[in-house]
């Protein structure tokens, strides 16, 4: 279907990029990111600013793609080499694959072997309310091994939460390293800890200015408004070029 199809539109460039190369499709692929909606994914208030220590939230199905044990191995290098590591929260349903259940096994045999974190970490499950849940964290710690867009990528931006992501797929558009967030190679425990440890000893001036730019890129890139403009854009171009025989009766 791909090589009969006029436009193929996925919702990430490193997917479109990769149609492009296998199926030889040139100029027929293009992406558009999901739109969000910006009201409900929107900043905290500037009265609100977060008090404490640095807490960061990871949000999603707890398997083998999400990489948590590598982020388990960068805290206890922080814990080792400062004394100290931040407090993490994870959002999401746990993998009920077989796979995921033995990765699930081996997060928690690691946990409870290393008290310290396990007392900075705490499972919140699975979740409604994620626009307030990003608002109450410093940052979103995002490790995946590999990704399509990352929805909570998108949701962390608009709520002007910065973003510490593995350096994968899309990820550098979205989070444009040290403009909206920090890269880090998601292998690497110590590349994962450098970044929670720029990210930590920014300035609160910094921080804010990092927020800023995360929700203006936001509300410039990947709101409902943008998607939809973007598919007219793509009707259009068709229909300009095959003109009334695109929707035949």
């Amino acid at each position: 279907m791909h090589v009969l199809s006029d436009k193929v539109v996925t919702n990430s460039r490193t997917h479109s990029d990769w149609l492009r190369r296998k199926w030889w499709l040139r100029n027929r692929t293009t992406y558009i990111y999901n739109g969000l909606d910006l009201r409900k994914f929107s900043p905290r208030a500037e009265s609100a600013e977060l008090a404490g220590g640095v807490r960061l939230i990871g949000i999603g199905r707890i398997g083998p793609e999400k990489n948590i044990l590598n982020l388990i191995a960068a805290l206890a290098e922080l814990r080792k080499n400062t004394g100290d590591a931040p407090q993490v929260r994870w959002a999401g349903a746990n993998d009920e694959s077989g796979g995921g259940k033995r990765y699930r096994r081996r997060i928690d045999e690691a946990l409870e072997g290393l008290p310290e974190i396990r007392r900075r970490w705490r499972w919140l499950g699975v979740r409604a309310d994620i626009p307030e849940i990003l608002r109450d964290h410093h940052a979103l710690i995002h490790p995946s091994l590999y990704e399509g867009l990352p929805n909570v990528i998108c949701e962390a931006l608009a709520t002007g939460v910065p973003v510490l992501a593995s350096n994968v797929c899309d990820h550098p558009l979205l989070v444009g390293d040290g403009a909206r967030g920090f890269l880090f190679d998601p292998e690497s425990p110590n590349s994962i800890a450098a970044a929670i440890t720029k990210f930590a000893n920014l300035s609160p001036e910094d921080r804010h200015k990092m927020s800023s730019n995360a929700r203006a890129y936001a509300e410039e890139n990947l709101g409902v408004e943008k998607m939809v403009s973007a598919y007219e854009n793509v009707l259009a171009q068709l229909l300009g070029t095959m003109g009334p025989t695109l929707f035949p009766r």
